[in-house]
């Protein structure tokens, strides 16, 4: 495509010399071709560049966080939370002020109030850039998503790692069921030592009720051991409690990606499907018009035949 615009400003300022015009408004107008003024900002062009900007602030941060990420071991499993907490939470806000400037076109395309909606293109460009924006959200957290899938298999790999570490008299049952099991026996201990510290205390002389102290001592050990051993599975259940909602949580946000890809997926197909109904239709139209020109061509057909036989007896007719 050739350039014209400097065709256009030679035709302008001779359209200008041939009205009239003074050599100071001219020379406005030879100023003006250079230094042209820029037009003021709309709500919804503030808007996008918000959201532009928070996009690249998320490409960024995953760009300077992404290598540590996915290293098994270089960040605790807490500083990975964090990250994740980070990310969603950019991710969020884009999303939103994403909705806000679909929203801003739906109402009147994103217009300033003073000059009116915009024009038909200019609402198709806005358009675009939505649809630009939420592609690049889109390619962002497709990549954190597969970060996050890394991670769950590295952690999918240290749990067998460690049950395969394990002692073979520790592998049965969950901890819940082996903290249960220590807790009964020291009860049961710190029951019958409480039972024979008690008959010492109470059948002995007054030299003898030593030893009851100690069983007694022994009990409260037993007890603290045993409160030590049930604060111990409690944290074990706890941990395994996060870990399962991190994993929870690390599937739905897959199965929500997936979900997303087979939306675009639907909505292609569902587009080729209704462009093949339309092409369908056509086809049928076209069929019709076949059929229509095909029975007026038999028509024609037999009263030309009809004609022609007619048209022959009638000269064998006259030559006899």
């Amino acid at each position: 495509m050739t350039d014209l615009t400097a065709s256009y400003w030679e035709a302008v300022l001779g359209a200008a010399r041939g009205v009239g015009w003074p050599e100071d408004q001219l020379t406005k107008l030879r100023q003006r071709q250079i230094l042209r003024t820029l037009a003021a900002k709309t709500p919804f062009t503030k808007a996008a560049l918000e959201v532009a900007h928070n996009v690249a602030a998320l490409r960024a941060f995953l760009r300077d966080h992404q290598r540590d990420y996915a290293a098994a071991g270089k960040l605790s499993e807490t500083e990975r939370d964090r990250i994740e907490e980070e990310v969603g939470a950019y991710v969020r806000s884009c999303a939103a002020n994403i909705d806000k400037l679909q929203e801003m076109l739906a109402a009147g395309g994103g217009g300033s109030p003073a000059k009116g909606p915009p024009s038909a293109d200019a609402a198709a460009h806005r358009q675009g850039q939505v649809l630009i924006l939420s592609e690049r959200l889109r390619s962002a957290t497709a990549l954190f998503d597969r970060l996050r899938s890394l991670r769950f298999q590295q952690l999918q790999a240290a749990e067998a790692a460690r049950a395969r570490r394990l002692p073979p008299h520790d592998l049965p049952g969950t901890p819940q069921q082996q903290t249960t099991a220590q807790l009964h026996v020291l009860r049961q201990r710190a029951a019958a030592a409480a039972a024979a510290g008690g008959a010492a205390a109470a059948g002995g002389p007054v030299g003898t009720r030593q030893p009851g102290q100690q069983q007694q001592q022994q009990l409260i050990d037993a007890e603290n051991a045993a409160l030590q051993l049930e604060l111990m599975g409690m944290n074990d259940q706890v941990q395994h409690a996060e870990r399962t909602v991190r994993d929870i949580a690390t599937l739905n946000q897959m199965f929500s990606t997936t979900i997303a890809h087979q939306s675009e997926q639907i909505e292609k197909l569902y587009t080729q499907a209704v462009e093949a109904t339309q092409n369908i239709g056509r086809a049928n139209v076209q069929l019709g018009k076949a059929v229509r020109t095909n029975r007026s061509a038999r028509k024609y057909l037999l009263a030309f035949f009809l004609v022609a036989s007619l048209a022959l007896l009638f000269l064998d007719w006259f030559n006899s």
